[in-house]
């Protein structure tokens, strides 16, 4: 006679992997080393999307430079809408930080309210340095640490990626990063697959 107790039965669980919202927020401004770190975002962005498909994962690019932020690609899963969306990214001119900021906190504050449960972040990639202020006569530098450090939105982190190059490296963007209490790693060599696997990382934590 075989007797089967409780313990005996087994129920195969599928383990489900839910999906998260990355938002890019790149310094596209005329810094040295724009055209490469823009060539980086585009590449990790496009290979982050075509994992979406196992990870369920919407990602998103938002450009500043000049004197305000600019929605190059809104969240999405699709790799060919991204890669058209991704062709031609603008570069050059001021560093309006501050303002991308609060371009970026206003935009994720709006979806994350609308996508309750979901996993969002924003992933800033800068050096940390600005040159154009909110508040015109403001340091402009002084003015986008202060308005990180008042900017929080519920169920949005923050990934800071340092993209400062050569020497000396200054530390702003790893005060950025403290200020708000974000994720923050520097790649000495800032490309797709790195930067990529960083965020990656990062988000997964």
């Amino acid at each position: 006679m075989i007797a089967i107790e409780d313990r005996d039965i087994r129920e195969k669980v599928r383990e489900r992997r839910s999906g998260a919202t990355l938002l890019f927020l790149v310094d596209a401004s005329g810094s040295l080393g724009v055209r490469k770190r823009m060539a980086a975002v585009k590449g990790a962005v496009l290979s982050m999307l075509r994992d979406s498909y196992v990870r369920r994962d919407r990602i998103g690019l938002m450009a500043f430079r000049r004197s305000s932020a600019e929605m190059v690609l809104p969240p999405t899963r699709s790799v060919e809408y991204s890669y058209r969306k991704l062709e031609d990214l603008p570069t050059g001119g001021k560093t309006p930080l501050g303002e991308a900021l609060v371009r970026a906190g206003e935009y994720m504050t709006s979806y994350a309210r609308t996508h309750i449960g979901e996993r969002c972040f924003i992933v800033l990639v800068t050096d940390g340095r600005a040159n154009v202020p909110v508040a015109q006569g403001a340091d402009a530098n002084a003015e986008a640490l202060k308005t990180a450090e008042n900017l929080r939105i519920p169920g949005v982190r923050w990934i800071v990626v340092d993209a400062g190059a050569g020497f000396p490296h200054f530390d702003n963007a790893e005060k950025l990063a403290a200020a708000l209490e974000a994720r923050y790693f520097r790649l000495e060599d800032l490309d797709a697959d790195r930067l990529a696997e960083g965020v990656r990382a990062a988000v997964d934590r």
